[in-house]
């Protein structure tokens, strides 16, 4: 998977259609450049339809994630995955709230929540975990690349750093970089 998600994707013998989450590009008018269309393109990565294999499971892993990582088939993310693209356009529409946070390695991404809201609060929640980067390719002004969507447990600290996600968008194409750096900005 290190060049992108394939169209179908069999494990234990099923094979599941994985053409909902092939790249698209979002517009957000009037916020790009002097005015201009602002073009996104948006990337799912394979944590949205599974998760971490147990080292110690007796069951084989099913497939190698984009790092080399050993991952288990979840169905559960794989429901919820068929909604992601319509909620990702939701979440860029209305300008959601984002906050970066950071993995067990310590990498920093940005975190918003689902159903696509104003605002971030403590609690259990559908979670999109991404970032953002100024794109290479023509036309496309940043790419947005969705990591992982799950529910888990945020807990909002006043200190976290928070801003609307079209102000991270701007800021990849701008500044040319990832947002958030991996260290944190």
């Amino acid at each position: 998977m290190r060049h992108g998600l394939p169209e179908k994707l069999t494990c234990q013998g099923v094979q599941h259609d994985l053409s909902h989450l092939s790249p698209f590009v979002h517009t957000l008018p009037g916020q790009g450049p002097d005015g201009t269309d602002l073009a996104i393109r948006i990337r799912f990565e394979s944590h949205v339809f599974s998760k971490s294999h147990d080292g110690g499971s007796p069951d084989p892993h099913d497939f190698l994630d984009e790092n080399g990582n050993k991952r288990a088939f979840c169905q559960v993310r794989y429901n919820f995955s068929h909604c992601l693209a319509d909620e990702v356009r939701r979440m860029l529409d209305i300008n959601a709230m984002s906050m970066q946070v950071h993995d067990k390695r310590g990498f920093y991404n940005l975190a918003v929540i689902t159903p696509a809201g104003q605002q971030i609060t403590t609690g259990l929640h559908n979670t999109v975990i991404y970032y953002m980067h100024k794109s290479q390719l023509d036309g496309i002004h940043t790419e947005m690349r969705v990591k992982s969507c799950y529910e888990k447990h945020l807990r909002v600290d006043r200190r976290a750093k928070k801003d609307k996600i079209r102000t991270y968008a701007k800021r990849a194409y701008y500044e040319e970089r990832r947002v958030p750096k991996p260290t944190g900005d």
